[in-house]
């Protein structure tokens, strides 16, 4: 695993690689000779992709990338107005997430191991802070109902798209 993991440019910072409790479950349900198998068919259904996707390329791509303060304004702009007196939060540590949640759908990684420009160049309680919002700031992006992060998700993923195109042609991406 860590040498797929460097292959594709994956350098986690405190996280190992182990299975999990699920994983042994399934083996204790299914056994090894199924898991063989499910691995063989996953194998033949690569080989015969005609032109497979580089994951490393993009990720490669995207190594030190963000959107920028101009492409998130952008974004922001086309977005909806919200109603009330409570308007969502579109700051930088937002654009830090949304950054994060582009180059997961780019790349097809855990958002987890996302570069993380914009939030290195804050002071470290600042960094700390995000840190602990991370994950309700994910979850709203990735699954929430809300108009406002429906719409947000939607631009992203327009955003994830042209992307995405952009680095399998050959262009290399500029922050943004």
């Amino acid at each position: 695993m860590n040498n797929a993991a460097a292959y594709l440019g994956i350098k986690p910072k405190n996280y190992g690689y182990s299975t999990t409790v699920s994983f042994h479950r399934w083996m204790d349900d299914h056994g090894p000779e199924q898991f063989i198998q499910a691995l063989r068919e996953l194998a033949n259904n690569f080989d015969a992709v005609s032109s497979p996707l580089n994951y490393r390329r993009r990720r490669g791509a995207l190594h030190r990338w963000s959107l920028t303060h101009e492409a998130w304004q952008e974004i922001t702009d086309r977005l909806p107005p919200v109603p009330g007196p409570f308007q969502p939060n579109l700051d930088d540590r937002m654009r830090q997430e949304a950054s994060a949640f582009i180059w997961a759908q780019v790349t097809c990684g855990e958002p987890l191991f996302a570069p993380r420009a914009i939030e290195e160049e804050q002071p470290e309680d600042l960094r700390r802070l995000w840190s602990s919002q991370r994950s309700s700031t994910w979850a709203k992006l990735a699954r929430s109902r809300m108009n406002h992060y429906t719409a947000l998700r939607g631009l992203l993923l327009q955003h994830s798209d042209t992307l995405s195109k952009q680095i399998d042609s050959g262009i290399s991406p500029r922050s943004g």
